[in-house]
């Protein structure tokens, strides 16, 4: 009697599959967590980004307003810089240049001839403070439509584009005079510009 010795594979159910190798089980759960490391950077990226930004906006609408009383202080103070060689259209509307630079001479020039400048010695400044809001805004906008009214040739029609959107209040202290004084300035952004539109000594000592 023959005796068949071949062996076959069963013909009924599935057949095996084949098992990945251990690299390349490795390989997979190495996907599924950088997938997971990457999607979690992404969210840790957007929520720093959420802080930064309006930090980074606050910060170079700080440093104009400062910028702003400093060239003030340097024309009108010290007279360390001459009201000619300042651009006065980065401080204040555009469409007025014209008018705030023939101002800011002839008001250089009369504190030169009468009332002489001094020293402003240890400048610096203590506090900026943002004031802005639909209640602030209007004294905002009275503020600086007083201020441009004041200089010569500005009148009620030319002030009708003004868009006053914020403003700040900076406060610093220095010595003048060889008197210590903490003054308080009223920095306002019109059009797109910041400008000092008001200023009064908080101490005088």
């Amino acid at each position: 009697m023959d005796i068949n010795t071949n062996n076959y594979a069963p013909t009924s159910g599935a057949a095996p599959q084949p098992q990945g190798t251990p690299s390349q089980d490795g390989q997979k759960k190495g996907l599924k967590l950088d997938s997971k490391m990457i999607a979690i950077i992404a969210v840790v990226a957007v929520v720093i980004l959420v802080i930064l930004i309006p930090a980074i906006a606050r910060g170079v609408a700080e440093g104009k307003a400062k910028k702003a009383v400093k060239t003030y202080v340097q024309v009108f103070m010290s007279g360390e810089k001459d009201a000619g060689d300042v651009k006065w259209k980065k401080f204040y509307p555009k469409d007025l240049e014209g008018e705030v630079e023939d101002w800011a001479e002839e008001s250089y020039d009369n504190i030169d001839e009468y009332d002489n400048f001094e020293d402003v010695e240890h400048y610096k400044v203590l506090d900026v403070t943002k004031i802005s809001g639909k209640d602030v805004n209007k004294l905002l906008e009275d503020a600086a439509e007083s201020f441009l009214l004041g200089k010569g040739g500005i009148e009620s029609r030319d002030l009708r584009d003004l868009k006053v959107s914020k403003g700040y209040l900076v406060t610093t202290q220095f010595e003048y005079d060889r008197d210590l004084v903490v003054e308080s300035w009223l920095v306002i952004k019109v059009n797109g510009r910041y400008g000092v539109y008001h200023s009064w000594d908080m101490l005088v000592e």
